[in-house]
């Protein structure tokens, strides 16, 4: 029974995390594109930076909850007893 709740936290965990990053991608490219002529320098490599950390944390995100669905599904209680293997 652990891990069919687990496995149902994740999903629902999983699900609005990826709309919102698949939604926020058009809106950061869009004002990074707009921005991008006005900056230069430092600035530039910032804006970059910020690029990356949009394009990356949705499934970085995603990787932690199923790193935590795997390791909470195998715990061990008290007793000794392996709850999802």
């Amino acid at each position: 029974m652990r891990i069919i709740l687990v496995v149902a936290v994740a999903i629902l965990t999983m699900i609005p995390v990826s709309i919102a990053w698949y939604a926020l991608l058009p809106v950061a490219y869009s004002i990074s594109s707009a921005v991008e002529g006005q900056i230069a320098g430092a600035g530039l490599s910032a804006l970059r930076i910020a690029e990356y950390v949009v394009l990356l944390w949705g499934p970085l995100w995603d990787l932690f909850i199923v790193l935590w669905a795997v390791l909470e599904s195998h715990r061990t209680d008290y007793q000794g007893i392996t709850y999802g293997g």
